[in-house]
């Protein structure tokens, strides 16, 4: 068989698929509307057990429920500003880096690819000096620049060497004794 007649039967193939996938698209809908209809049904049942079990009304579970969204709420943007969260965010966007820029040719065997990586690679490094510059704000003891950070193996965080040895620190030590 010729290229173009490989061609030729691969597309009269998929036109086919697609075909048949048209002719079931009605039937497979009904039934998956028809299974999640009956798990409304059923969760809606547990709902009102639980509801009859604790002595709670509907109206109860709606105020549960906003107190439990404006706690998040709170929760989120609190942590998303405190220090914590601001070491956390540099420690994940530091390694997110790190990996891409490991994987970038590995992964990718196109040129196109490799540009959507790079690209990303540059927004996270963007957010990354963000953060950085936010904890050098409020922070008595100040990091160095996304460059220099990035530029070697590994980086030890000074929250880290407050709380416990990192790594490097324990291979220095164990060979040194």
């Amino acid at each position: 068989m010729t290229k173009g007649g490989k061609t030729d039967m691969i597309t009269i193939q998929a036109m086919a698929w697609n075909q048949r996938k048209i002719e079931q698209l009605a039937k497979a809908l009904s039934l998956r509307f028809q299974k999640a209809k009956a798990k409304i049904q059923e969760e809606s049942l547990n709902l009102d057990a639980i509801k009859t079990e604790l002595a709670v009304t509907h109206d109860t579970l709606k105020d549960w429920t906003n107190e439990i969204q404006q706690w998040a709420d709170t929760a989120t943007s609190e942590n998303a500003s405190s220090e914590q969260g601001l070491q956390k965010t540099i420690e994940t966007l530091y390694v997110s880096i790190k990996q891409r820029k490991q994987d970038l040719y590995r992964e990718s065997d196109g040129n196109k690819r490799r540009h959507k990586l790079r690209r990303k690679i540059l927004e996270e490094k963007d957010k990354f000096c963000a953060a950085i510059d936010d904890y050098n704000r409020a922070a008595t003891e100040k990091l160095p620049s996304a460059d220099t950070i990035l530029a070697g193996d590994s980086y030890a965080w000074p929250w880290v060497l407050n709380e416990h040895d990192n790594l490097a620190t324990k291979k220095k030590r164990h060979l040194t004794s």
